[in-house]
């Protein structure tokens, strides 16, 4: 990500989206572990993470997207 400074007090503020492809983040594996390397399960089934926690739909891949703002 490359952010350009603009002309205002704070150059980093705005909205931002971050995206995150499951399909590319894979588990450590460790030489001699015979279990298969997963990839991320991306899949966000909010609301209520806190009582919800690990998220997804058990499913490996899928994409991940939050935003934030920066003010």
């Amino acid at each position: 990500m490359r952010f350009r400074p603009k002309e205002q007090a704070n150059p980093l503020a705005g909205d931002y989206l971050v995206v995150l492809r499951g399909d590319m983040i894979l588990s450590f594996k460790k030489p001699d572990d015979p279990r298969p390397q997963l990839a991320l399960d991306g899949n966000h089934l909010g609301p209520g993470l806190p009582g919800r926690c690990p998220t997804g739909d058990k499913i490996e891949g899928g994409r991940f997207e939050s935003w934030f703002t920066i003010s």
